[in-house]
């Protein structure tokens, strides 16, 4: 060992879980932190193609859906988008100010009224203690904090010169739901919502009945495709090969291991895990020392063993 640092490679600065995503709008140094895995580079340029205009002047608002299975980086695509609209935005003396909605229904089983509503009054509830709304039009909004028809549609209009809105919407199942908030999306607006259960029936139905507005923005993040395991591991190995000393990867290693982590989740999960794993081993944490197929289930045979059988905490 020469005295180095020695770190994780795999972890990511200003996250503190591995399940967290990369939000670059939130922490400006995760912007150059993606790589392109399971289609999610041309998801981004989608959005980046057709939300060029927001904020514009006579531009409607957009709804960004962005779909695909569980765990399969649909939060940090959308933090991407964001985290490229902010910069874009601000290019053009824009500021962009973000509503994170999306803990307004935790530990609820609501209708989806009842889930519109809620939303709707956790929504205003947020501006309130902010400044993004003319102060003579924020009474207005409380009042009819619990009809969202009265609110979204009319937010645009309200707000301070030069700021672009965005409200994290909480995921759904709900195509309905969807078609709500796409035909309420106002100017200088944009509403985010994810979902992983929609088919392509669903997806017909909200493409159907928002086509006339042309405000849906429809993201979709596909499945690990082959060559993203090693091409993930290859870039955090390389990228921070100046950070400290730490095992590389055998090229046997990487190609074993394509097809049995399914998501980028776990691919971040599993990688990380294994490296913090070795840091508890000294003599083994170096550069000689290459990661093996054998290391990799040595962690997710500890991490099975810390799961209730039945599945409950």
């Amino acid at each position: 060992m020469t005295g180095r640092t020695v770190d994780n490679p795999f972890a990511v600065p200003k996250l503190t879980d591995p399940k967290q995503p990369l939000c670059p709008w939130r922490h400006p140094e995760h912007r150059d932190l993606y790589v392109d895995l399971d289609h999610t580079q041309e998801a981004y340029e989608e959005f980046t193609q057709q939300a060029a205009t927001l904020g514009s002047p006579g531009e409607d608002g957009k709804l960004l859906l962005v779909t695909g299975d569980t765990g399969c980086g649909k939060t940090a695509v959308a933090n991407r988008c964001l985290g490229w609209l902010e910069k874009t935005l601000a290019d053009r003396e824009l500021k962009v100010e973000i509503v994170d909605a999306r803990p307004a229904l935790l530990g609820q089983t609501l209708s989806m009224t009842e889930r519109l509503t809620t939303v709707c009054d956790y929504v205003v509830g947020q501006l309130e203690g902010e400044d993004f709304l003319v102060p003579a039009d924020l009474n207005r909004f409380v009042e009819n904090r619990a009809f969202p028809a009265r609110v979204y549609p009319h937010l645009g209009r309200s707000l301070v010169r030069g700021i672009v809105l965005v409200i994290l919407l909480p995921s759904t199942e709900l195509a309905q739901e969807v078609i709500r908030y796409g035909g309420w999306v106002s100017k200088r607006t944009l509403f985010v919502v994810e979902s992983a259960h929609f088919e392509d029936k669903h997806l017909k139905v909200i493409d159907n009945e928002l086509k006339d507005y042309g405000r849906l923005v429809r993201i979709h993040v596909g499945k690990l495709k082959e060559g993203d395991f090693a091409r993930f591991a290859n870039d955090r190995l390389t990228r921070h090969a100046q950070a400290g000393e730490y095992p590389l990867m055998s090229e046997e290693t990487l190609h074993s291991l394509e097809g049995r982590l399914l998501s980028v989740s776990q691919l971040q999960i599993v990688l990380h895990g294994t490296y913090e794993l070795l840091k508890t081993k000294p003599l083994e944490y170096g550069p000689t020392t290459l990661v093996t197929e054998q290391h990799i289930s040595e962690f997710q045979q500890r991490e099975a063993r810390r799961e209730p059988p039945d599945g409950r905490e």
